[in-house]
Protein backbone atom coordinates (compact mmCIF):
# COMPACT_ATOMS: atom_id res chain seq x y z
CA UNK A 1 0.00 0.00 0.00
CA UNK A 2 1.37 3.82 -1.14
CA UNK A 3 1.92 6.21 1.43
CA UNK A 4 -1.11 8.16 -0.16
CA UNK A 5 -3.56 5.11 -0.13
CA UNK A 6 -2.77 5.45 3.89
CA UNK A 7 -3.57 8.93 3.76
CA UNK A 8 -7.13 8.58 2.37
CA UNK A 9 -9.69 7.53 5.06
CA UNK A 10 -12.83 6.06 3.02
CA UNK A 11 -14.98 6.45 6.07
CA UNK A 12 -18.77 6.77 7.46
CA UNK A 13 -20.82 7.13 4.11
CA UNK A 14 -23.95 9.70 4.64
CA UNK A 15 -26.96 7.72 4.09
CA UNK A 16 -26.29 6.17 1.17
CA UNK A 17 -26.20 2.05 2.03
CA UNK A 18 -27.40 0.19 5.20
CA UNK A 19 -24.10 -0.17 7.82
CA UNK A 20 -23.71 -3.37 9.50
CA UNK A 21 -24.31 -2.76 13.02
CA UNK A 22 -21.52 -3.46 15.74
CA UNK A 23 -21.58 -6.68 17.06
CA UNK A 24 -23.40 -6.15 20.49
CA UNK A 25 -23.85 -8.29 23.65
CA UNK A 26 -25.95 -8.52 26.74
CA UNK A 27 -24.32 -6.46 29.25
CA UNK A 28 -24.84 -6.79 33.46
CA UNK A 29 -26.37 -3.99 35.12
CA UNK A 30 -23.59 -3.47 37.57
CA UNK A 31 -21.50 -2.68 33.92
CA UNK A 32 -23.51 0.37 32.73
CA UNK A 33 -22.06 2.82 35.03
CA UNK A 34 -22.55 6.86 34.97
CA UNK A 35 -19.06 6.91 33.20
CA UNK A 36 -18.96 9.96 30.54
CA UNK A 37 -21.32 12.32 31.68
CA UNK A 38 -19.66 15.66 31.68
CA UNK A 39 -18.10 14.81 28.52
CA UNK A 40 -17.47 18.06 26.69
CA UNK A 41 -16.61 18.14 22.87
CA UNK A 42 -14.64 21.52 22.03
CA UNK A 43 -15.64 22.92 18.87
CA UNK A 44 -13.48 25.61 18.51
CA UNK A 45 -10.84 24.07 15.86
CA UNK A 46 -13.57 24.36 12.74
CA UNK A 47 -12.41 25.48 9.23
CA UNK A 48 -14.82 25.04 7.21
CA UNK A 49 -15.06 28.30 4.35
CA UNK A 50 -18.26 29.61 4.78
CA UNK A 51 -19.99 30.51 8.12
CA UNK A 52 -23.05 28.01 7.08
CA UNK A 53 -20.84 25.28 7.43
CA UNK A 54 -19.19 26.26 10.29
CA UNK A 55 -22.49 26.70 12.32
CA UNK A 56 -23.81 23.50 10.89
CA UNK A 57 -20.64 21.53 12.03
CA UNK A 58 -21.12 22.99 15.29
CA UNK A 59 -24.68 21.84 15.65
CA UNK A 60 -23.48 18.46 15.00
CA UNK A 61 -20.30 18.36 17.32
CA UNK A 62 -22.64 19.72 19.94
CA UNK A 63 -24.94 16.85 19.02
CA UNK A 64 -22.03 14.65 19.28
CA UNK A 65 -21.74 15.64 23.19
CA UNK A 66 -24.97 15.50 24.11
CA UNK A 67 -24.95 11.52 22.89
CA UNK A 68 -21.70 11.08 24.80
CA UNK A 69 -23.39 12.21 28.18
CA UNK A 70 -26.55 9.92 26.92
CA UNK A 71 -27.02 7.04 29.57
CA UNK A 72 -28.59 4.88 26.42
CA UNK A 73 -25.73 5.30 24.43
CA UNK A 74 -23.32 4.67 26.87
CA UNK A 75 -25.10 1.16 28.10
CA UNK A 76 -24.96 -0.16 23.90
CA UNK A 77 -21.20 1.57 23.99
CA UNK A 78 -20.08 -0.62 27.06
CA UNK A 79 -22.13 -3.84 24.77
CA UNK A 80 -19.79 -3.54 21.81
CA UNK A 81 -17.38 -6.25 21.42
CA UNK A 82 -14.46 -4.25 19.40
CA UNK A 83 -12.20 -5.89 16.85
CA UNK A 84 -8.92 -4.92 15.69
CA UNK A 85 -8.30 -5.45 12.50
CA UNK A 86 -4.53 -3.87 12.01
CA UNK A 87 -2.25 -6.73 13.36
CA UNK A 88 0.51 -4.86 15.03
CA UNK A 89 -1.87 -2.27 16.48
CA UNK A 90 -0.24 -1.30 19.74
CA UNK A 91 -3.64 -0.88 21.06
CA UNK A 92 -4.83 -4.54 20.38
CA UNK A 93 -4.69 -5.79 24.07
CA UNK A 94 -7.01 -3.25 25.30
CA UNK A 95 -10.26 -4.92 26.62
CA UNK A 96 -13.85 -3.38 25.68
CA UNK A 97 -14.34 -1.58 29.01
CA UNK A 98 -10.40 -0.29 28.66
CA UNK A 99 -11.61 1.07 25.25
CA UNK A 100 -13.86 2.37 26.66
CA UNK A 101 -12.30 3.94 28.96
CA UNK A 102 -9.65 5.56 26.47
CA UNK A 103 -12.77 7.48 24.73
CA UNK A 104 -14.02 9.04 28.06
CA UNK A 105 -10.87 9.98 28.85
CA UNK A 106 -10.17 12.38 25.59
CA UNK A 107 -6.45 12.09 25.75
CA UNK A 108 -5.19 13.08 22.22
CA UNK A 109 -1.65 12.58 20.99
CA UNK A 110 -1.75 16.01 20.72
CA UNK A 111 -3.29 16.96 23.94
CA UNK A 112 -2.07 15.37 27.09
CA UNK A 113 -4.40 15.04 29.95
CA UNK A 114 -7.05 12.86 30.54
CA UNK A 115 -9.66 15.81 30.56
CA UNK A 116 -12.75 14.04 29.22
CA UNK A 117 -12.52 16.95 26.72
CA UNK A 118 -12.80 16.10 22.82
CA UNK A 119 -10.69 18.43 20.44
CA UNK A 120 -11.23 17.56 17.23
CA UNK A 121 -9.43 20.03 14.43
CA UNK A 122 -11.49 20.01 11.54
CA UNK A 123 -10.79 21.29 8.28
CA UNK A 124 -13.00 21.60 5.11
CA UNK A 125 -11.83 21.20 1.94
CA UNK A 126 -13.87 22.48 -1.32
CA UNK A 127 -14.81 19.50 -3.13
CA UNK A 128 -17.82 18.26 -5.40
CA UNK A 129 -19.27 14.61 -4.87
CA UNK A 130 -16.85 12.59 -6.86
CA UNK A 131 -16.40 8.66 -6.00
CA UNK A 132 -16.41 7.69 -2.70
CA UNK A 133 -13.90 8.90 -0.64
CA UNK A 134 -15.24 11.63 1.87
CA UNK A 135 -11.98 12.86 3.34
CA UNK A 136 -8.58 12.31 4.60
CA UNK A 137 -6.49 12.37 7.48
CA UNK A 138 -2.64 10.43 8.34
CA UNK A 139 -2.77 9.34 12.14
CA UNK A 140 0.17 11.68 12.77
CA UNK A 141 -1.64 15.31 12.33
CA UNK A 142 -3.37 17.06 14.56
CA UNK A 143 -5.88 17.82 11.67
CA UNK A 144 -8.34 15.62 9.87
CA UNK A 145 -10.04 16.68 6.61
CA UNK A 146 -13.28 16.69 4.89
CA UNK A 147 -15.02 17.19 1.66
CA UNK A 148 -17.43 20.12 1.47
CA UNK A 149 -20.26 18.67 -0.07
CA UNK A 150 -20.43 15.85 3.02
CA UNK A 151 -21.05 18.78 4.88
CA UNK A 152 -23.76 20.46 2.29
CA UNK A 153 -25.36 17.16 2.19
CA UNK A 154 -24.98 15.15 5.43
CA UNK A 155 -27.41 15.46 8.30
CA UNK A 156 -26.56 16.36 11.72
CA UNK A 157 -26.42 12.93 12.91
CA UNK A 158 -23.78 11.50 9.92
CA UNK A 159 -21.74 14.48 10.18
CA UNK A 160 -21.59 13.89 14.33
CA UNK A 161 -20.62 10.40 13.72
CA UNK A 162 -18.01 11.26 10.95
CA UNK A 163 -16.71 13.35 14.14
CA UNK A 164 -16.68 10.57 16.45
CA UNK A 165 -14.54 8.41 13.68
CA UNK A 166 -12.02 10.66 13.43
CA UNK A 167 -11.55 11.95 16.80
CA UNK A 168 -10.99 8.60 18.01
CA UNK A 169 -8.14 7.95 14.92
CA UNK A 170 -6.47 11.07 17.53
CA UNK A 171 -6.33 8.64 20.53
CA UNK A 172 -4.73 6.04 18.94
CA UNK A 173 -7.27 4.22 17.19
CA UNK A 174 -6.76 2.43 13.90
CA UNK A 175 -8.74 0.93 11.36
CA UNK A 176 -7.16 -0.90 8.12
CA UNK A 177 -8.30 -0.40 4.48
CA UNK A 178 -10.82 -2.62 3.63
CA UNK A 179 -8.71 -5.62 4.08
CA UNK A 180 -10.42 -7.05 6.49
CA UNK A 181 -14.40 -7.89 6.44
CA UNK A 182 -14.81 -7.17 10.16
CA UNK A 183 -12.79 -3.66 9.72
CA UNK A 184 -16.85 -1.81 10.50
CA UNK A 185 -16.21 -4.00 14.22
CA UNK A 186 -12.83 -1.58 14.70
CA UNK A 187 -12.96 0.81 17.19
CA UNK A 188 -12.99 3.75 14.80
CA UNK A 189 -15.98 2.31 12.85
CA UNK A 190 -17.64 0.64 15.70
CA UNK A 191 -17.67 4.23 17.66
CA UNK A 192 -18.61 6.39 14.82
CA UNK A 193 -21.78 4.43 13.87
CA UNK A 194 -23.37 4.26 16.81
CA UNK A 195 -22.80 7.72 17.82
CA UNK A 196 -24.52 8.50 14.08
CA UNK A 197 -27.24 6.05 15.31
CA UNK A 198 -27.94 7.66 18.51
CA UNK A 199 -27.67 10.89 17.45
CA UNK A 200 -30.77 10.17 14.89
CA UNK A 201 -32.49 8.81 17.98
CA UNK A 202 -31.96 12.11 20.13
CA UNK A 203 -32.82 14.11 16.76
CA UNK A 204 -35.95 12.61 16.66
Amino acid sequence: MTMLSKLFLLFLTIGCTAQPRPVVTPASPAAVTRTGTGFKVDASHIEAITPGRTQKIQAALQLFERVMNDSLFQADLRRVKFYFDVPNDPLRKLSDQQVVDRLYAAEEFYQKGKDSTASPHWIIKQRSKSGYGIGYADQDEVEFYTFSWVIDEGDLAGIAGIAAHEWSHKLGFQHGFGEDPRERESVTYAFGDLVKKHAKRLQD
